[in-house]
């Protein structure tokens, strides 16, 4: 049976890996989800993507009734979603995206990042793009559920974002909800990583350069500017690894 615990704080976690199981990520989230759920019931709200080639494969999710209306807005908005449950231990609420519309506005999504946050993007290949869009459906689709369910009843919220791949939710909401608090989680920094494959030390690796400096060498800019840009920007973040180049500003767990 479903937790009926009531919190007067919201939860949205947004991961790439959210009935998604690609990498260690799932494993992070799904196995502290019960607790979450213990503590804040349905105002805990996973938050992934819903990707057509394996809809049909996905054991992990089960859709739930009752948010009809709220898919039919979203579904006008280009982003159609399905509410349900996370098939894992406290079975938290669930919400899947399915962006593929925002492809087409692509080139809007990421001169935006530029203009209000100074994102570098022009050299991201598609295994950057698509992560950024997803990120930006997600944030639309958590605005929505703020203006539907939230804000008439003065409820706080907070958005974590889990990786790079998901940071420019963040950004979006930072300007368009700043009322909705933020964090960001990097599980490895991205120098840490691709210094991590290439046998060094993210401190002998870093020498003097600079971090953008190594991130040029690496080819891996646009990746470490959206990384960096969401560490600055969140009201908290942490990096779980010891694979960090730049510090971070402020931890912050849940």
């Amino acid at each position: 049976m479903q937790a009926t615990v009531t919190s007067p704080h919201t939860l949205f976690e947004v991961s790439w890996e959210v009935c998604n199981k690609v990498g260690g990520i799932h494993t992070v989230i799904s196995t502290k989800a019960k607790s979450l759920v213990e503590r804040l019931g349905d105002d805990y709200v996973a938050v992934g993507p819903w990707l057509l080639s394996t809809s049909d494969k996905n054991s992990e999710f089960e859709e739930e009734g009752g948010f009809q209306a709220f898919c039919e807005v979203c579904r006008g908005m280009g982003l159609p979603v399905r509410v349900g449950r996370w098939r894992i231990p406290g079975r938290p609420r669930t919400i899947l995206i399915e962006f593929s519309k925002l492809y087409e506005k692509k080139d809007a999504v990421l001169t935006r990042l530029w203009e209000d946050f100074k994102v570098d993007s022009i050299h991201g290949g598609w295994d950057y793009v698509e992560p950024v869009l997803f990120g930006h459906a997600a944030a639309l689709v958590i605005e929505r559920w703020w203006e539907e369910y939230l804000a008439s009843e003065h409820k706080r919220a907070v958005v974590n974002a889990h990786e790079w791949m998901t940071s420019s939710a963040l950004l979006y909401l930072k300007k368009k909800v700043p009322s909705l608090g933020t964090v960001f989680t990097t599980h490895a920094t991205m120098l840490g990583r691709t210094l991590s494959s290439n046998g060094q030390s993210p401190d002998d690796g870093l020498g003097d350069q600079t971090p953008e400096g190594l991130a040029k060498q690496h080819n891996v800019v646009a990746k470490h500017s959206l990384e960096s840009v969401a560490a600055r920007e969140a009201d908290g973040s942490e990096d779980t690894s010891a694979l960090a180049v730049a510090p971070r500003r402020t931890a912050t767990t849940w």
